[in-house]
């Protein structure tokens, strides 16, 4: 990232770009994370540096606001300006889980030291619901509970504009038969699994993407992932792209990409899962890959009981499931012997402690990431971009070597290399949100062919 690309994600405040990189203002002698929400410092008196340590060396000293020896933001609980409601709705989450539900709402924000509205209005911004509803939650998880346990639903909040159709669509071509499936309602149903220590959740979300006219996403969630609702958000707001910033990235992306306001880059329900999609992908179609996905599941998927009347009733094989199977069953189901080297040597991999997670990671966790899927036999620079653009939520990805997105771009030539060297070269204006600019570019290629398959049937 150049200082001009550095300067556009702190005028963006997104939390993608905590621990990234530094910002020193000459005018103040301090430096702070790109989060900080002091007023923006004018671009002649910012200094960027990768490491705060460079920055205290050079004598800049650290904000006592946002404590950049905290980011990037982790699991661990800690204190600062920037942090503070997070913090304390995270805190709260964990008194009323070990309280089993005995607390009431005053008693948990007495104990805490703020006020019970301030509690009930962090809880919201956070979780998507009000204490109160999880006290009723956990309440009826308890043995011999007198409360009915029920299904929850989330009102996760987001930035406008957000383009529901757009996220919609992209889940429904690629919605695989008995774990994914968009009713006439306009809403997504999936099945999800989720790990909590030894202990695996397993369920089902229903997103509803027809109430556009808010600024939150109304998400149902199976009684069973209640229990593990800290998990569950992060990996729906990942998912569904809920935190960007839709004003910073449109300023910067609508001028060549117009009418496309407020699309998101869809992430995904498990890294694993996702990985292997994108194997199985390869150099095919949208449709071809879905039907392989789909024989997968069909063949070892664990079955999942969601008690709607939808059909949804499989979960996606997981990395411990598949790396017990042989390449020849891989075989008996039409994928070919370098994919099934890929999707044998991800689950090994995965297995023994490769994270895809959609945590925050560094630029250097980042392409740590990039590089040890890159490792594996049969994934390359094509995987691991897309991968790390929709499952580890990088807002900068970019890969380069896409058909597509060189067809999109104008840059496809008979030379692969001075192909992907053109595109990697127009893209340098669109950052840091090129993983958003790739998505519209998709987008237009696809409007474009459909425009001209009508043209030749007509």
């Amino acid at each position: 990232m150049n200082d001009d690309t550095c300067y556009a994600a702190m005028q963006s405040r997104d939390a993608r770009f905590d621990g990234a990189f530094f910002v020193g203002v000459t005018s103040t002698g301090i430096y702070c994370r790109p989060i900080c929400k002091v007023r923006i410092p004018k671009r002649e008196n910012c200094r960027f540096f990768t490491h705060a340590a460079v920055a205290e060396g050079l004598g800049f000293r650290a904000c006592l606001r946002c404590r950049p020896s905290l980011a990037p933001t982790s699991s661990i609980m800690r204190w600062t300006n920037e942090d503070a409601s997070k913090t304390l709705a995270q805190q709260a989450l964990q008194l009323i889980d070990r309280s089993g539900g005995e607390l009431s709402v005053v008693q948990i924000a007495a104990k805490m030291g703020i006020s019970d509205r301030h509690l009930r209005r962090i809880f919201a911004a956070q979780w998507g619901l009000t204490p109160q509803a999880y006290l009723k939650a956990q309440q009826a998880h308890k043995p011999h509970s007198d409360w009915p346990a029920k299904d929850m639903l989330l009102q996760l909040p987001l930035h406008l504009p957000y383009e529901h159709a757009h996220m919609l669509k992209f889940f429904a071509t690629r919605a695989i038969e008995g774990m994914e499936y968009v009713d006439p309602q306009q809403r997504l149903w999936r099945t999800i699994r989720l790990g909590a220590g030894r202990k695996t959740h397993t369920g089902w979300i229903c997103a509803d993407f027809s109430a556009k006219a808010k600024n939150t996403l109304p998400i149902t969630i199976s009684a069973s992932l209640v229990p593990v609702l800290a998990q569950v958000v992060p990996m729906l707001r990942a998912a569904f792209d809920l935190d960007a910033q839709p004003s910073a990235i449109d300023s910067l992306l609508l001028p060549d990409f117009p009418n496309t306001a407020g699309q998101r880059v869809p992430g995904c329900f498990d890294g694993f899962e996702l990985t292997v999609r994108a194997v199985l992908g390869q150099q095919i179609t949208v449709q071809a890959a879905r039907t392989l996905a789909l024989r997968l599941v069909s063949r070892f998927g664990e079955p999942s009981m969601t008690n709607q009347n939808i059909p949804i009733n499989r979960l996606f094989p997981s990395a411990a499931t598949l790396v017990r199977v042989a390449a020849s069953d891989l075989g008996e189901l039409g994928i070919v012997r370098g994919r099934q080297t890929a999707i044998l040597g991800l689950a090994e991999a995965v297995v023994n402690g490769l994270d895809l997670s959609s945590k925050p990671r560094t630029t250097f966790e980042l392409q740590a990431a990039r590089e040890a899927l890159c490792t594996i036999k049969g994934i390359g620079e094509w995987t691991a971009a897309y991968v790390a653009m929709r499952a580890l939520r990088d807002p900068d990805s970019f890969p380069a070597g896409d058909v597509a997105l060189q067809n999109a771009l104008g840059t496809r030539q008979a030379s692969i290399t001075k192909s992907a060297k053109d595109a990697q070269a127009q893209s340098a204006k669109w950052q840091p949100w090129r993983s958003y600019a790739v998505l519209r570019a998709w987008q237009r290629l696809e409007k474009s062919n459909a425009k001209q398959t009508s043209k030749e049937q007509t």
